[in-house]
């Protein structure tokens, strides 16, 4: 009997090969769909976040530079904050959430948006904490979320403090 020299490899070594080839490839795409939805969450997550720090930062700038302030009175909260400024025909400037949009109106000029169309402002807050010997200090708390996201994020929300000059 002829013996014949093996040159290849045999049905069964192929199939183990490619199985575990298949099991490599299906662990390392299951990362990479993870790291792409983590990716799109923090995303989303950060533009929210910014979205809501500017607004803030925003506001505490106008009471800081405010001249003196039209609503919330003494231990009142409210859903909009009206502030006067050295700039008479500037005066009032109101913040307020329209369409679910943080917005600040000055005098009778068109409102502008501080947030942008991603996110949705939940809720805002103005409470003046003024006492007799503290003047005009005003807490501002802003719960935003993300709007028409895939990623489904939590909302986000910051609280501040500002007091006028």
């Amino acid at each position: 009997m002829k013996k014949y020299k093996k040159n290849g490899y045999s049905l069964i070594e192929v199939v183990i090969y490619i199985s575990l080839l298949s099991v490599v490839l299906v662990i390392l795409f299951s990362l990479f769909q993870q790291t792409i939805f983590l990716r799109g969450k923090i995303n989303d997550k950060a533009e929210v976040l910014d979205n809501a720090k500017f607004a803030l930062n925003k506001i505490v700038w106008y009471i800081h530079e405010a001249e003196g302030l039209n609503a919330p009175l003494y231990g009142q909260t409210t859903n909009s904050l009206s502030i006067n400024n050295s700039i008479p025909a500037n005066n009032p400037i109101v913040f307020f959430i329209e369409d679910d949009t943080l917005k600040v109106q000055k005098s009778s000029n068109p409102a502008v948006p501080l947030t942008n169309d991603r996110v949705k402002v939940d809720s805002i807050s103005f409470t003046n904490n003024s006492y007799a010997d503290t003047q005009n200090i005003i807490s501002i708390s802003i719960t935003v979320s993300s709007q028409g996201s895939f990623w489904q994020t939590s909302p986000i929300s910051l609280q501040t403090s500002a007091k006028f000059k």
